[in-house]
């Protein structure tokens, strides 16, 4: 509670708390789903419900994201169906697509969309090619065999990202989440970050009709020149996206947050689209139960706060690692209902 009323009274905003105070107080509030959030069971809600969650996403809101794995072998839990996320959720990406789905899941790609108006992406993520390309080159080095050459890194992420891509025709997804998460910009970041870029502009030039969104760190993809010779467009990668996810990290306050996100888009001049912002949360997961940054809850809370210097819009909220919220005893997704309820209150303004 403390740190909701923190954020919402950043810079000197007068906003009334009043109503979000009532839903945080206690614990038990939190166990009642917003208006919106129909029971877990989401295969035996009326036809009456399911459309008022529709109408819902119709119409002017704050955009959830919800993030979740894929899970290839036959589905044991809830937290595995893309029916049983939260109704509220606008889209779902799902990670390491290329390992399989489970046909149960496939199908709920096409009913989620149908009953609930959620779309489905498929996450194509960076991150995940650079580490296997970093495992087979320490394979490589403990065998004393000679490692890769920057041209051969670029040909293997060449070959994993349209892997990737092909997952999303594959199983019938709405659109791609791009995820790019590298750092630095020596020359095989480079070399990898190019790859990325134009394997998924690429993809983006025969599926327009498709959604594409961008999440991750995103400093470095500017930095698009390597001897003098563009390597990739990124103008036209980054205004191609329709939202730009940004993690919070371990941002606690608005202040960070707001310092953290014009770093970013400083590096792009004035051509980066600042319209179209959603922020990223987590919730602590099974194995480590530790919150890490701003609870989806607060962040919501900064999501409602205009930027304070009117220089970039708060479109939604994005929560990368959803399916582990469901590991709360007698009250799932508890930490996602509760950004939710936030981000459908309406702060007043104080007289």
């Amino acid at each position: 509670m403390k740190d909701i009323m923190n954020i919402l009274k950043f810079n000197g905003k007068a906003l009334a708390v009043a109503v979000l105070a009532a839903g945080l107080c206690s614990c038990s509030d939190w166990t009642s789903p917003e208006a919106l959030d129909i029971a877990e069971g989401m295969q035996t809600a009326s036809e009456v419900d399911l459309a008022a969650v529709r109408a819902f996403k119709q119409g002017e809101h704050k955009t959830v994201i919800l993030g979740m794995d894929a899970t290839a072998a036959t589905p044991v839990a809830r937290y595995q169906h893309l029916m049983s996320m939260p109704d509220s959720a606008d889209y779902i990406y799902i990670r390491n697509l290329v390992g399989g789905l489970h046909g149960s899941i496939v199908s709920e790609i096409a009913e989620v969309r149908e009953k609930k108006g959620t779309k489905v992406l498929a996450d194509i993520d960076y991150i995940s090619v650079e580490n296997e390309w970093r495992e087979m080159q320490d394979e490589r080095m403990e065998a004393g065999e000679p490692t890769g050459t920057v041209e051969e890194f670029r040909t293997f992420c060449k070959e994993r990202f349209e892997a990737q891509l092909e997952c999303c025709d594959k199983f019938g997804c709405d659109g791609i989440m791009a995820s790019y998460n590298g750092a630095a910009s020596y020359e095989w970041a480079m070399a990898g970050r190019t790859a990325f870029i134009n394997a998924v502009m690429d993809w983006y030039a025969t599926h327009q009709s498709k959604t594409m969104f961008v999440r991750g760190t995103l400093a470095q993809i500017p930095n698009a020149t390597s001897g003098g010779v563009e390597q990739y467009d990124w103008k036209s990668f980054i205004k191609s996206c329709g939202l730009i996810v940004y993690p919070i990290g371990s941002a606690t306050t608005a202040g960070e947050l707001n310092i953290a996100v014009r770093r970013i888009y400083r590096g792009y001049e004035d051509d980066f689209p600042l319209d179209r912002f959603v922020f990223e949360a987590t919730v602590p997961n099974p194995a480590d139960p530790v919150q890490a940054g701003m609870p989806p809850a607060v962040a919501a809370a900064y999501v409602l706060i205009p930027d304070d210097r009117g220089d970039f819009s708060k479109l939604g909220l994005c929560v990368e690692n959803a399916q582990d919220d469901y590991f709360n005893i007698g009250n799932s997704y508890v930490n996602l209902r509760r950004a939710i309820t936030v981000l459908n209150t309406e702060p007043a303004q104080e007289s």
